[in-house]
């Protein structure tokens, strides 16, 4: 058994679970008819819901996918070496801050 949450989140997905068992789906989701549940398990997480009768997921197809956006300039790997190294220092500078905050008496 499949069900879905109507209600997609903000990047178009639906929340979905199946199960072994027939459960009342929550409120907000819906029970997607055996005969299509095959293709609504292609489809997801980027799914449309075209059409539910009486609680149930009767039509979907494939929902946008979302484009992964690209980086307009790709750092070379020195430039990422350099970004990585910048990121520890500034990390082992903030453990240096909450350590002598501790161990003057402050509290985290």
């Amino acid at each position: 058994m499949l069900i879905i949450k109507l209600q997609a989140e903000s990047n178009g997905a639906h929340r979905n679970q199946t199960t072994s068992h027939n459960i009342t789906p929550p409120d907000g989701w819906a029970v997607v008819t055996p005969n299509i549940e095959n293709t609504a398990i292609q489809y997801l997480p980027f799914i449309n819901i075209d059409s539910i009768s009486n609680g149930v997921i009767t039509v979907v197809s494939q929902g946008a996918i979302p484009e992964i956006p690209v980086s307009v300039s790709p750092q070379t790997p020195e430039e990422r070496i350099a970004e990585l190294e910048q990121k520890d220092i500034d990390n082992k500078l903030a453990l240096a801050e909450l350590y002598e905050m501790i161990l003057n008496g402050g509290t985290v």
